[in-house]
């Protein structure tokens, strides 16, 4: 099997032997009401396009790193708030679009993401200092990313506080 659309189809979940399908190179699950994505489609190596447009999910996992063959990730009109900075890892992908979520901001890694194409903010609430992101270029918002995190400043001082019962390991 290497496509598979279960678009419109109600769904709460995704059966956890989706993973089993090494050579899915297309899944579709758009207009659903999913709000995870199950860890084992981390095994779908194969996995080129993934849509999941119209549901309830809240972030792009940590696991997709994994996906290194991905192309194209839509995943417009959910509640995703949270982007990782695995998602640089995605050395594949050259169209992402986070369209109408609940983003506020971006890991400034994702500068490195040079053969994204396109990517698609439109409709987030981007905070200082990623305000605007949502009306800019895709080049443009890698080109913001690269300068802030080369504007980053080092941390030289941590302070740590460990609390908890008294004459207890911690």
């Amino acid at each position: 099997l290497t496509f598979l659309d279960l678009s419109h189809n109600a769904l709460s979940s995704l059966p956890e032997d989706i993973g089993n399908l090494e050579n899915l190179v297309e899944l579709h699950v758009d207009d659903n009401m999913l709000i995870v994505i199950p860890q084992s489609m981390k095994d779908c190596f194969s996995l080129e396009i993934f849509t999941a447009s119209d549901n309830q999910i809240t972030e792009i996992p940590f696991w997709t790193q994994n996906l290194t063959k991905l192309k194209k990730l839509d995943m417009n009109r959910n509640q995703i708030a949270r982007v990782y900075h695995s998602l640089n890892q995605m050395v594949s992908l050259t169209y992402l679009s986070l369209r109408s979520n609940v983003l506020t901001s971006l890991p400034f890694t994702m500068c490195v993401m040079t053969q994204l194409q396109t990517l698609d903010l439109t409709g987030n609430s981007f905070l200082p200092p990623c305000v605007g992101f949502d009306t800019m270029a895709t080049a443009d918002v890698l080109a913001t990313l690269q300068g802030l995190l080369e504007n980053k400043e080092p941390v030289m001082r941590l302070k740590l506080m460990v609390v908890g019962q008294e004459n207890v390991g911690k």
